[in-house]
């Protein structure tokens, strides 16, 4: 078997100690013995290109002045963005005339899988354990398509009737990538508060990036890895994420981290095929030290609407 190691981000080396002990049971399975053939129908690049795709389609952009010192956006799920627009920089010098807001933000498993941006977050031991949501959020504003910087926070306010009623043990997390997927650290220089008596989280963010609403699970039963073998040829073609049953508002990364024994899951490989999806599914309850294979030519093949058709079938 060969291991599929984790890149670790720079920011998260503090971590190097416990994240080595979860590597170690992280693996994508060679091909048979003497199967040299690596003509896969998909590769790194294509994959990313999908996943990519993916998330650009959830984006939703708006043109404003940069001497707005009220712009506001609304998106379609009426989550409020407030920016000052005559904070915004570029190379660290003021500017003036039209900029674009790119604005995401995902409150369901289907919308976190087809942009890729799972909700794993770290916890007081270093570990990753799966979340729930809030609200996962990615902002920007460029000009002429080049990245611009803020020097004033932006207030964000999004409706708790999204993902349930108000939970007061949601909280700030920052998002970091480590090997292409997105993971979640405890956020030290924002928070979340109650608005509107509960019916939206308020939110002030200190620039632009990625940020998340979000609770760890803490289910308190014994943890383990789950080990997920893929043909060594997919490993960096694919990602299986798991899916907590009943739980409209989290997706996990099945090889980082690790699972309460006895929680039941849906595993779905993902991976790309002319232009196209292609994944399996399984049904499991995590058992302790827990390993399952998945077979890339048993998938199916579609667009995006009928692999989000399919994931509406998941309970």
């Amino acid at each position: 078997m060969q291991k599929k190691l984790l890149e670790l981000h720079d920011w998260g080396l503090r971590f190097i100690v416990p994240l080595l002990l979860c590597m170690v049971v992280f693996s994508a399975c060679d091909k048979k013995s003497g199967e040299e053939d690596q003509n896969i129908p998909t590769s790194p690049e294509k994959f990313q290109q999908l996943t990519e795709a993916g998330f650009r389609s959830l984006i939703e952009t708006r043109d404003f002045d940069a001497a707005d010192t009220s712009f506001l956006f609304i998106s379609r799920n009426g989550t409020k963005v407030h920016i000052n627009g005559t904070c915004l920089r570029k190379n660290g010098q003021p500017l003036s005339g039209q900029v674009t807001l790119e604005f995401y933000e995902a409150f369901t498993t289907i919308d976190m899988l087809i942009a890729n941006k799972a909700t794993m977050g770290r916890n007081s031991g270093g570990e990753l354990e799966p979340m729930k949501t809030g609200g996962q959020f990615y902002i920007n504003v460029k000009q002429n398509r080049e990245p611009l910087s803020i020097t004033c926070g932006i207030k964000v306010e999004a409706y708790t009737l999204l993902t349930g009623n108000y939970d007061n043990q949601m909280v700030a997390w920052d998002g970091f990538f480590t090997n292409g997927n997105l993971v979640w650290e405890p956020a030290m220089t924002w928070m979340v508060t109650m608005g509107e008596q509960g019916r939206t989280y308020k939110m002030q963010f200190p620039g632009f990036g990625w940020f998340n609403c979000d609770k760890l699970y803490n289910d308190p039963r014994p943890k383990t890895p789950l080990t997920i073998q893929v043909p060594a040829a997919y490993a960096d073609a694919s990602v299986v994420y798991t899916i907590i049953k009943e739980e409209p508002h989290s997706l996990g990364l099945a090889t980082y981290g690790v699972w309460p024994v006895g929680i039941e899951l849906y595993l779905v490989f993902v991976t790309e095929e002319n232009g196209k999806y292609k994944w399996l599914s399984r049904e499991i309850t995590v058992t302790n030290g827990h390993t399952e294979s998945f077979d890339p030519n048993l998938g199916t093949i579609g667009t995006k609407a009928e692999l989000t058709a399919f994931l509406n079938t998941l309970d």
